[in-house]
């Protein structure tokens, strides 16, 4: 049980796996969608451009409203707010589903986007709400990594069973039985947490800003693998997405209720567990699409066996997911954090030796099978490191701070080795081959990057609030006081 609610009961194993399968949910729902693209060209009469925007439309709404997701979860309470979320996700999953028009399916996908940001933070929230840090908060994350792994696995090979048996609308009803059992489940199971006396304000100037910016960031990245660094078409964008920014950390100073407190950041080592975050995320979230362009452009496989060549990496990425929790009481977190990034990066170099005619097992399970033993152990560590010193009553903003940097980190380290995997724009498999090895050789230096930020800026002692007794005190005292400039 939470110390900081004592009228919540002790955590169900139910209510921790309503959230874990919302974890599946949101993250297959980001993967499923590409094996269906064709068909949705083919029914919907979409151009060759167009269609990416099934994909883009979700991504832009997803990563650009995060921070005001968690933040109306602090505001509102999470459960409310997880529901909502969900409600809204389902609704717009059966109207894409319906969908008679290329438009009406990109609108339905952008809703989707906005269900998911309102979801996923409040569920990280949910966590540290249920449970107290420690041992028990870490396991749940455990959990909720290894549910988020599964999810991004399983997209390709859901995808290409339901849309050969059913078309692509499959692919989008499936989410209204889940959606509605979790929904149901939510009602039932997870805490209605108090709302306090005196509510904070939503803080619109700084939720316009943070939202405007981030989305135009993402659209900016999204259009660099079809146009290039240099191109009118990312450059402004990325440019509104930094003044907007700017404005909003300006306009967070001055606030009396900041959407995102400039005193939070100030917790020890926040800072630097979400750097480590979005750096980890910039080399994870591209190797997906790595693995499955070579093994579909290279070896010839289809969109399900392509999924299933995936698996090895997901099965060490869920097994060292549920290992994790105990490394982190034992070592801290930092000691998993980095060595598991490190051990990612060396997956990652020894997977980009590849040419045409690899060994399938020797040159890409083995290699994969130590790249997903090192993102398991830094996938939960690097949850840890981002919320375990948060106040409760800031659950929701951390969540959305914590999302947003992998949300963003995938989407610039996609732009980023998509770029270069494409680089030469020519066709044959010699040369694609060869600029997937040297994506995958990008991925494994943004790995690296991030073991060396999270070895320097993340504490040292720090097990995710296991520690007992005076030193574990005085580091909360201190975080505390850290966050006092800031109403709750």
């Amino acid at each position: 049980m939470n110390p900081s609610y004592p009228h919540l009961a002790r955590p169900s194993r139910l209510a921790l796996l309503l959230l874990a399968a919302t974890q599946f949910v949101l993250v297959l729902d980001s993967a499923i969608v590409n094996v269906a693209l064709p068909s949705m060209q083919a029914d919907l009469d979409f151009t060759a451009g167009g269609v990416t925007w099934v994909v883009n439309a979700y991504a832009l709404l997803f990563g650009g409203l995060l921070l005001f997701g968690g933040r109306l979860a602090d505001v509102a309470g999470a459960r409310r707010v997880f529901v909502a979320g969900l409600l809204v996700f389902v609704v717009a999953s059966v109207v894409g589903a319906l969908a008679p028009t290329a438009g009406a399916l990109v609108a339905a996908r952008a809703a989707q986007g906005l269900g998911a940001a309102l979801t996923a933070p409040a569920a990280m929230a949910l966590v540290m709400t249920i449970f107290a840090p420690g041992p028990r908060r870490n396991r749940a994350l455990g959990l909720m990594g290894a549910a988020a792994g599964l999810g991004g696995a399983s997209g390709a090979i859901l995808g290409g069973l339901l849309t050969e048996a059913w078309g692509w609308p499959a692919i989008l009803w499936i989410n209204m039985p889940i959606g509605i059992l979790i929904v149901v489940g939510a009602l039932v199971r997870l805490p209605a947490t108090p709302l306090r006396a005196a509510r904070p304000a939503l803080d619109l100037g700084g939720a316009i800003t943070a939202t405007g910016g981030l989305v135009a960031v993402v659209f900016g990245l999204i259009g660099v693998s079809e146009d290039g660094w240099l191109s009118i078409r990312v450059l402004l964008p990325l440019l509104a997405g930094v003044l907007l920014l700017t404005a909003f950390a300006m306009l967070e100073r001055r606030a009396a209720d900041p959407l995102l407190p400039p005193s939070l950041l100030a917790v020890r080592g926040l800072r630097g567990a979400n750097l480590a975050v979005l750096l980890s995320a910039m080399a994870m979230m591209p190797m997906w699409f790595l693995l499955t362009v070579y093994l579909q452009a290279i070896r010839g496989a289809g969109p399900v066996v392509a999924g299933l060549g995936v698996l090895p990496t997901v099965a060490m990425l869920v097994l060292f997911n549920a290992l994790a929790p105990r490394i982190i009481g034992r070592f801290g977190v930092r000691m998993p954090l980095a060595v598991g990034l490190l051990v990612a990066a060396v997956g990652l170099a020894w997977t980009s030796i590849l040419d045409p005619q690899s060994s399938f097992l020797a040159d890409l399970v083995l290699p994969q099978l130590v790249t997903g033993i090192g993102f398991g152990l830094a996938f939960v560590a690097g949850t840890v490191a981002a919320t375990s010193r948060v106040p409760v009553e800031r659950a929701g903003i951390a969540g959305g701070v914590y999302t947003t940097s992998q949300q963003v980190g995938g989407a610039i380290g996609l732009a980023v080795l998509a770029a270069v995997a494409t680089g030469t724009g020519a066709d044959q498999a010699a040369v694609l081959t060869s600029d997937l090895s040297a994506a995958f050789r990008v991925a494994a230096g943004f790995a690296a990057a991030a073991a060396v930020a999270s070895w320097l800026l993340v504490p040292r002692a720090d097990r995710g609030g296991s520690r007992s007794g005076a030193a574990r005190s005085a580091d909360q005292d201190v975080d505390l006081a850290d966050l006092s400039s800031a109403r709750p």
